[in-house]
């Protein structure tokens, strides 16, 4: 709010102006050469694209790596599973999730018995 009260007392010289609806940036300290602002501007916004592409890049090797943990322990507890509990127990996730082709884990929570 400082720099902008200043501006508008005219102790300092403006930093934006408007001709015809367009707000024009005006350098203070530094030149702006056409050329190099355009390269800065152009190489940001590539910048920006491919962070947001490598973001959610990590994003989906997190789930996927989750995911196929979760269905490693649960290969693991139906090994240890007794015989009397596997008479009963759900089908295997894997087969579950391939079948369907849902993203959650609720079609198989559901058919279980509520004795679990």
């Amino acid at each position: 709010m400082v720099p902008l009260g200043l501006e508008w007392l005219s102790l300092v010289p403006p930093s934006y102006e408007w001709r015809d609806g367009t707000m024009i940036i005006l350098p203070r300290l530094i030149e702006l050469p056409p050329v190099g602002s355009t390269i800065i501007l152009l190489a940001g916004s590539v910048l920006n694209i491919f962070s947001c592409h490598f973001t959610v890049a990590a994003s989906v090797q997190q789930q996927l790596r989750s995911r196929t943990e979760a269905l490693a322990q649960a290969h693991v507890l139906t090994e240890v599973m007794p015989e009397a509990l596997r008479a009963v127990a759900p089908r295997p996730l894997e087969r579950e999730l391939a079948v369907s082709g849902r993203d959650s884990l609720s079609g198989v929570n559901a058919s279980r018995p509520s004795s679990y």
